[in-house]
This record gives structure tokens, C-alpha cells and sequence, in this order.
């Protein structure tokens, strides 16, 4: 008789159209089910976020707890978390980003039975996270994110256990995003378009979207922005600040018939092989999905480098880099390579292509089924050796 599945749970922030949440997706919905057996929890999704319903589709347990990240949200938060592993008991709670890491860490002392911690990082941190993660280090089994600049600040900065931490790169849907699934899709959202560049990216801090507004501006005002170039932003407004000083940049600069907003898509290959090149504005990343599912459509990336640690993209091979947070560099880089496509390497397509393939997402799940098996394989009395820090009730 086979043993039954192992249990993981999956917690997370949200699961609103993000590459994090693109990535848990693949993940659970391939893992082998003779082995595993996923639920997900969300802490701040409600029931109409992207990837609920298409996880519930393929049979995978999905609870929305509808938590605000605030001090009582959190003490919510750990009271669930407590009930959750006590109904579901899996064998590995696997938390993915920052504020489900927090919670995931802080009550895992106390969860009653305690399973294996695995905590997720899919950005690059900022110092004073890192700080954290340097105090709070004892409170996790494993560690795994999916940058190696990340890894390096980990181990190095945050001095995590090398042997404790993991390098997993994303997995794409080769197949997926080199077919179109519409092929006159471009003529319904950019008639007429000479030249059309997306950008994959919710409305937020971290993607800060008004610097491609900032530096459309500057190309007008020097007069080399045409009429029949379009850029498209694509994503939810995550944040009131940001949405209003990216739209107060398309006001200030007449860009409205220039660069247009659209909603979250459930078919971004879509708009990848509808554009021409697509674009990443963003202040950190780990490796963005966006980067790399462009790449599989034969779509090149012009992104900052703050956007490129990974080194995905090889500037002049894949795509094209500007200096992070900096519109005029980045109205230097359209000018100069990106908006005359005459001036474009001819194998441009061919290299991203190439490049795409390397991240497969069967190799990325292979890596963590088994790394869920090396940490149930564990001696037992490996998680008693981590000493309780003193500042734990």
C-alpha cells in the first residue's frame, strides 16, 4: 500500500495577478500529486483575485482570509494559521513573500502539530529587510529565492546558512507564451501602431510605472515621439500614490492616445506577441517573470537595471538596460535603440527565444518537490538545535 501525499501549505499575500503568485500557480497546480497534496491560503486576497478560481479549477484547495496588514489583521492572522495547521497538518508550511513570512515565522513556534518551515523570497530586499532576516534567522528550517543576487545578500549580508538556503530560478511556460493565442489582437488594442511596447506591472512603488510617462515626455518634448507609437501599461492600481502621479505624468504631458492603461489580463501571452518589445520600470526585482515570458514570445526587454540583478537579459542580446529611477536615461535608451526597430540586431528574437528556454518550468518544480523531500528526510532533532531567541514568549 503507497504511502498518502504529503501535505504542504502554501501561504501567501495575496493571489492578485503578480508574478509571485504566476509562479505558486505553476507550482502546486504541477507538483505530483501521488507525492503531494497543496492547499493555499491568501491572506489578503478576496474571492474575484486572479488565481483563485483557475487553482480551484485544477483541484487545489484555495482559502481567502481577507486579512488587512495591520497589528490586528496580524494577531487575526496567527490565531487562523494556528487553526489551519491543526485542521489541515501538513508536513511543510511553505510561506512565500514578506508579510506571509512574518507571520509564518512568528507563529510557527507555537503550531501544534509543528510542521517544516520553508520561507519564500521572490524580490530582492531592501537593507533594512535584510536586518530582519539577519535577527530572525533562527526561525525558519529553509530558506529559498529565486535570485541569485538575492542568495548572495542572504549569505552574505543577512548571514544565512549557505547549506540552509536555496537558489531555485522560475519556471516558465515555454509553450505557452510562444504561441499566440490571438493573433489580431494588436489591431484591437493599438490600430494603426507603427511601434508597441507593453509593460507586464501593477500600479505600485515597486514597479513605478509614471517613469516610463516621465521619460515618454521627454521624448515629446524633443520631438521624437510619433503618433504611431503606443505603449501600454497592463495591471491593477495596488497603489492610490503611485496611480496618481503616473497619471498626473500622462496629463502633464498630453500622453493619453500615447500611453494607455489596461486592466489585469488572464492571457498576458496576448499582449506579448500583440507588442514589439515590452518594458520593466522597476525600482527592485528578483527575476521578473515579465522578463522572461516576453523573451519566450521573441519579445526583446528594455528594463532598469535594478530589474536585470539577476542578469536574465543581456543587454544588446536579449533587450536593453537603463539606469534605475532615471526617465532621461531611459528616454536616452528609446531613442538611441530601442524606437527604430531598423536599428535592432537580427537575431534578436532568436536569442531571446533561446534565452527563455533555459528557465524551464519543469526543472523549477523538479527542484522543489525535491527540496520538500530533503527537508521531511531531515534528523527530527534538527529543528530542536535552532535556539529560541529570548525575545519569544
Amino acid at each position: 500500500m503507497s504511502a498518502p501525499p504529503i501535505r504542504l501549505l502554501f501561504l501567501l499575500d495575496s493571489l492578485r495577478a503578480g508574478g509571485a503568485q504566476r509562479q505558486l500557480f505553476e507550482l502546486v497546480t504541477r507538483l505530483n500529486p501521488d507525492l503531494f497534496q497543496p492547499t493555499v491560503i491568501a491572506l489578503e486576497s478576496d474571492d474575484a483575485a486572479h488565481f483563485v478560481e483557475p487553482l480551484r479549477a485544477r483541484g487545489v484547495p484555495v482559502e481567502n482570509w481577507h486579512l488587512p496588514w495591520t497589528l490586528r489583521g496580524f494577531i487575526a492572522g496567527q490565531r487562523r494559521l494556528h487553526a489551519a495547521v491543526k485542521r489541515i497538518q501538513p508536513a511543510i508550511l511553505h510561506s512565500q513573500i514578506h508579510h506571509s513570512n512574518h507571520l509564518a515565522r512568528l507563529a510557527w513556534w507555537h503550531l501544534r502539530p509543528r510542521p517544516r518551515l520553508l520561507l519564500g523570497i521572490r524580490t530582492d530586499y531592501t537593507p533594512r529587510q535584510l536586518l530582519y532576516e539577519r535577527w530572525m534567522r533562527p526561525l525558519a528550517s529553509r530558506v529559498v529565492c529565486n535570485s541569485p543576487n538575492m542568495f548572495r545578500l542572504l549569505t552574505e549580508q543577512a548571514r544565512l546558512d549557505p547549506d540552509r538556503t536555496h537558489l531555485i530560478l522560475n519556471g516558465i511556460d515555454t509553450g505557452r507564451f510562444s504561441t499566440p493565442s490571438a493573433p489580431n489582437f494588436r489591431q484591437e488594442i493599438a490600430p494603426g501602431a507603427r511601434l508597441l511596447g507593453v509593460m507586464m506591472a501593477r500600479t505600485s512603488e515597486q514597479k513605478a510605472p509614471y517613469l516610463l510617462a516621465d521619460a515618454l515626455g521627454i521624448l515629446k518634448s524633443r520631438g521624437q515621439l510619433r503618433e504611431d507609437m503606443v505603449f501600454i501599461l497592463v495591471g491593477e492600481n495596488r497603489d492610490a500614490m503611485v496611480q496618481e502621479r503616473l497619471l498626473g505624468s500622462i496629463a502633464r504631458h498630453d500622453l493619453a492616445r500615447t500611453l494607455l492603461l489596461h486592466r489585469p489580463t488572464i492571457q498576458p501571452e496576448a499582449y506579448y506577441h500583440a507588442s514589439d518589445f515590452t518594458l520593466l520600470t522597476s525600482l527592485w526585482e528578483g527575476l521578473p517573470n515579465a522578463a522572461l515570458e516576453s523573451m519566450a514570445a521573441g519579445r526583446p526587454v528594455l528594463l532598469s537595471e535594478a530589474s536585470n540583478h539577476s542578469g536574465a537579459v543581456v543587454s544588446g542580446k536579449h533587450g536593453w538596460t537603463f539606469k534605475t529611477n532615471d526617465p532621461a536615461d531611459l528616454a536616452d535608451v528609446l531613442s538611441r535603440d530601442v524606437l527604430d526597430r531598423s536599428h535592432w540586431p537580427a537575431n534578436l528574437a532568436t536569442n531571446c527565444r533561446l534565452r527563455a528556454a533555459e528557465y524551464d518550468l519543469d526543472t523549477m518544480v523538479q527542484h522543489y518537490e525535491a527540496l520538500y523531500l530533503s527537508m521531511l528526510d531531515q534528523d527530527t532533532s534538527d529543528q530542536r538545535s535552532l535556539s529560541k531567541p529570548n525575545w519569544l514568549p
